[in-house]
């Protein structure tokens, strides 16, 4: 991870942290009464849900899907992803970046699902020196705490060709399912 993008990721987590701490002293309540935890990555379970195009950008739409315990958590719009050569191998192209502003912390059921959009423009898109090498990625890991994290991998139903360096990064968003 660049220097650069720890600080912003770091950056990142904290304002999700505090944003979750000031959600969890409002409304939103485990069933026993105490506030829910933050979601972690082996809460969730990964799956592609749908794709499409549209003016050179290819969507990937994740499942995460809760699993374990069945206790709700508090999910934050701030961690982790990128695409792997294949599911939990290594990291190919670089990080993706957040498509939008920071958002308030929200609750995953513990049989829920948030949904993970992953925007990556076409290799095509780019000057060959701002893309560099053209690579393709099988997998995809998620990252949800920020340190010592093993991550979430999940599998794509089809190969995805990515930048391998900085221009072509993809974006990523996720929300609430439904």
């Amino acid at each position: 991870m660049h220097a650069g993008r720890a600080r912003i990721t770091a950056a990142a987590g904290a304002a999700a942290l505090a944003a979750a701490a000031a959600l969890a002293g409002g409304a939103a309540h485990a069933d026993e009464g105490e506030d829910p935890r933050p979601c972690r990555s082996d809460d969730f379970r990964v799956t592609e849900v749908d794709r499409g195009a549209a003016a050179g950008t290819m969507y990937v739409e994740f499942g995460l899907d809760r699993t374990g315990d069945g206790d709700p958590c508090l999910m934050s719009d701030r961690f982790g992803v990128h695409w792997t050569d294949v599911p939990g191998g290594d990291r190919v192209g670089e990080w993706a970046r957040y498509s939008e502003e920071i958002r308030d912390p929200w609750v995953v059921p513990g049989d829920g699902r948030a949904l993970l959009t992953m925007a990556r423009p076409d290799p095509g898109n780019f000057d060959p020196g701002d893309c560099g090498e053209v690579l393709t990625a099988t997998g995809i890991t998620v990252y949800q705490e920020f340190h010592g994290d093993p991550g979430v991998h999940g599998e794509l139903s089809a190969p995805v060709r990515v930048c391998e360096l900085e221009a072509g990064a993809p974006s990523m968003s996720v929300s609430p399912d439904g």
